[in-house]
């Protein structure tokens, strides 16, 4: 079938980027062998010109390397059954099972598989088993998503180049070799305009090029750009005209078959199951149907459920539009036919679909032993003193919202962020460590349910106090940690705008309209959770992790003095 739309000639700017980008693409380019008396996948259209290639996507793997518990390892079926399904042992089960019935294949992820924050004892490792998960799966390409970003340039640069972490160090093995596959943001640029990650990769399949795209969507990038964790290091450029730049790219090269690894949330859950839509706006969709005519399949990521959408490109011709659900939970599948001669996806004959990965498969060995390994090393890191306390510090807030493991973390954020003026942190629960006994282990700094990055901000006296207020939620309050220079009164059975009074850094009153530096976390910061008001700071600053934070002050403070006096002063009414 001819292309779509015609063959645009490629701009200058485009020739340019392609006469940069070929020593590094040419090192991309990979030959898959051919078992000559495999099954094609469809033998009624077996013809000698025509080259068929399975290709399967998974994403927002999110470090969950065992199943996780309720919701989120289970699935909900067509005909609304509930079936337990996911993780990453059982994900390379079914990536297996579905290779192998097809002669060619190629795998894709739309990123979103490594995260600071996610489950499991793998935290301690700053992503490194999840990592060597994937280097076992031999996959083509990945999208950079918001996690991968979510530390900084300079963490995404270790994780797909290697090197011991800077503050961590080499803890799951005596060396970090890095991602074996490419990390593609083709709309990821630095200052100067300069590509900070290869935009494409090329991959010979029978001596058929195929081509991949990577995208990072702005919005689904905003907690970790607007929160400033990726300072000006990283630029985030339109994501059509980056696809179009970089498919032009890939036509000069010759390549025709291109599939588009999209990172950006599209929608809810289908009523259909995985294999339904449900969807028919939003930016992704919106994208999916403008983005670039030489774009045959698009595998998305950057949310928790499966959909599988057909889409018409701006020529009008359909093209899937398909995305897996998180945790390893389905396997996304396009069954692609390649004209030989032409380089051009038959769409008339693409077919696809979402395979649920349950748990009634014996999962994969090579998988397994990684995250049996990964455990038993955390109990080893994990017991490792790193300081003392004066006593037991509880997770158990006070009347006024408070607890002593929460302020320990509070002041542990604040000597973190002294090299950017911060005069106090501010740090929701979630971020707070569990029970801390005398002797404080590693294990302690990760134990919290959800760790953050620390960012310091500008904010008035005014906007200070909103958010101050922003706490309260009729019933479902959410009250802030803060670091001993931070201190206020509430009275919750105040009306709004006047349960917080008496706020001070230090013996000074917050002014309205002066300005102050305070930490936070990164998602409270573009105002998450309801915290509004942060979401209007300015000259952010990323500082470090939460875990890493308290790790750094209760080793050089110890023994910690456990905070016994009230922060926040119970006014009642």
């Amino acid at each position: 079938m001819p292309r779509h739309g015609g063959s645009a000639a490629p701009s200058s700017r485009s020739l340019r980027l392609a006469t940069a980008l070929a020593g590094s693409a040419a090192l991309l380019l990979t030959s898959l062998p051919v078992a000559a008396a495999a099954p094609a996948l469809h033998p009624r259209n077996n013809q000698v010109d025509d080259v068929e290639v399975r290709l399967l996507s998974f994403g927002d793997l999110g470090d969950s390397l065992r199943p996780p518990e309720g919701d989120a390892g289970s699935l909900i079926q067509s005909d609304g059954s509930r079936v337990d399904a996911g993780g990453a042992g059982y994900l390379a089960a079914f990536l297996d099972q579905l290779r192998r019935q097809a002669p060619r294949s190629l795998l894709y992820s739309g990123g979103g598989n490594v995260a600071y924050d996610g489950n499991g004892p793998y935290r301690m490792f700053s992503g490194e088993p999840t990592i060597e998960v994937l280097n076992s799966w031999d996959i083509a390409a990945s999208a950079v998503g918001a996690p991968e970003l979510s530390e900084g340039l300079g963490e995404l640069l270790r994780k797909a180049q290697g090197g011991c972490h800077p503050e961590h160090g080499c803890q799951f093995g005596d060396e970090f070799t890095g991602a074996n596959f490419p990390l593609l943001g083709a709309n990821l640029v630095d200052e100067a305009g300069e590509p900070i990650t290869l935009p494409f990769s090329i991959n010979y399949v029978d001596d058929v090029p195929v081509g991949a795209i990577g995208v990072l969507m702005r919005d689904a990038a905003a907690t970790a750009s607007e929160a400033g964790a990726t300072g000006d290091a990283v630029q985030i450029e339109d994501e059509l005209e980056a696809i179009e730049k970089t498919a032009e790219v890939l036509e000069f090269f010759g390549v025709k078959a291109i599939t588009l690894l999209l990172y950006g949330d599209a929608a809810a859950r289908s009523a259909d199951g995985p294999n339904g839509c449900g969807i028919e706006d939003g930016p992704a969709y919106t994208l999916a149907t403008e983005a670039s005519p030489h774009v045959d399949v698009i595998f998305s990521a950057g949310g928790p459920d499966a959909f599988n959408c057909t889409v018409r490109d701006p020529g009008g011709v359909e093209r899937p539009f398909i995305r897996a659900a998180s945790n390893g939970r389905t396997v996304s599948v396009a069954d692609i036919v390649i004209n030989r001669h032409t380089g051009e996806v038959l769409r008339e004959r693409t077919s696809a679909f979402n395979q649920v990965v349950t748990r009634n498969v014996e999962p994969d060995h090579t998988t397994q032993d990684i995250i049996a390994r990964a455990e038993e090393l955390s109990i080893e890191v994990g017991d490792r003193q790193i300081g003392e306390i004066s006593g037991a510090a509880l997770s158990r807030t006070t009347p006024a919202g408070e607890s002593p493991a929460g302020r320990i973390l509070a002041d542990a954020a604040q000597f973190a962020a002294t090299s950017s003026d911060s005069q106090a942190a501010l740090l929701p629960p979630s971020a707070s460590p569990r029970d801390l006994d005398s002797a404080v282990t590693y294990r302690d700094a990760f134990s919290a349910p959800r760790p953050a990055m620390l960012v310091t901000l500008s904010l008035t006296g005014a906007e200070l106090k909103e958010a101050l207020e922003q706490q309260f939620r009729d019933g479902d309050d959410i009250m802030l940690q803060p670091s001993q220079e931070l201190t206020y009164t509430i009275n919750p059975g105040a009306g709004p705008g006047a349960r917080v009074t008496d706020i001070r850094i230090g013996d000074s009153p917050v002014v309205d309209d002066e300005t102050y530096r305070i930490t936070v976390t990164d998602r409270i910061a573009i105002g998450g959770f309801g915290f509004t008001a942060l979401g209007s700071g300015t000259d952010r600053a990323a500082i470090t992790t939460t875990s890493k934070a308290f790790t750094d002050y209760v080793s050089t403070h110890s023994p910690v003095k456990v905070p016994g006096e009230d922060r926040v002063s119970l006014q009642e009414s």
